[in-house]
């Protein structure tokens, strides 16, 4: 990813990311793909919270599309795919690092972490299944209920992140689990991945209309209108 200054998921730089996919998919020569940030100290900062306002339902509508696109495209995809998580990964960040295969984070003063909450939006139910999936039930309901951004160390005792090496090794731990990943027989390794993510894909695929509308509901409530201005308004003062 390479959308300075901090990867912000617009619905651009999803469906660009779905279409890249799509594209390596087909591709017979490539069995694997490192998702990481060319940005320093960030791997994404989230979602595109500039769109969650009621005068820009359009353009919610066409990010929480993309979004779900993209969730498919990567949960259920042949290829293997490891996020190397090189910075920050709050919110969407997080959410698509735990989409992938496998978590490698860079060692540093960087957080991980579904903060989604604190902007008083709820997770939809696909998202929730994947974060009950990687740090099991209890721990994800702390973990969303607090939206909690957890530290490097934390995110790895937790089990949200697979293992920490220090950042100029991020590239070359990667392709080396790449590597074990891929001595398992294409055809076991897809099988296997998509068996264990059927119930949650099939759920997002039945349901991808009745999703958008209902967290567009959500997201245009007036108490959620109201702690989104709060939070764009804390950013500005931030900036200053």
């Amino acid at each position: 990813m390479n959308k300075s200054p901090v990867n912000t998921m617009d619905a651009s730089l999803l469906v660009d990311l779905e279409e890249a996919f799509g594209k390596l998919e087909n591709d017979a020569a490539c069995r694997g793909v490192i998702l990481t940030s060319s940005l320093t100290d960030v791997f994404s900062a989230g979602l595109d919270i500039s769109v969650l306002n009621s005068n820009h339902i359009a353009d919610f509508d066409n990010m929480w599309e993309a979004l779900q696109n993209l969730w498919l495209r990567v949960y259920c995809s042949p290829l293997a795919i490891i996020a190397a998580i090189n910075g920050n990964a709050p919110a969407g960040g997080c959410m698509i690092a735990i989409a992938c295969d496998h978590r490698i984070m860079a060692h540093g003063n960087y957080h991980i972490g579904i903060s989604a909450p604190r902007l008083g939006l709820m997770l939809p139910p696909w998202v929730q299944r994947a974060m009950e999936n990687t740090i099991g039930h209890r721990h994800a309901e702390e973990a969303l209920g607090k939206a909690t951004l957890y530290s490097v160390d934390e995110a790895f005792k937790l089990g949200l992140i697979d293992s920490i090496v220090e950042p100029e090794k991020l590239e070359e731990a990667a392709q080396e689990e790449m590597n074990k990943m891929l001595k398992i027989p294409d055809h076991a390794r897809i099988l296997s991945k998509q068996l264990m993510r059927l119930k949650d894909i099939q759920y997002l695929r039945d349901n991808q209309k009745n999703d958008l509308e209902y967290t567009r509901n959500h997201v245009m409530l007036k108490e959620t209108q109201q702690q989104i201005k709060k939070f764009l308004n804390n950013l500005k003062k931030q900036k200053k």
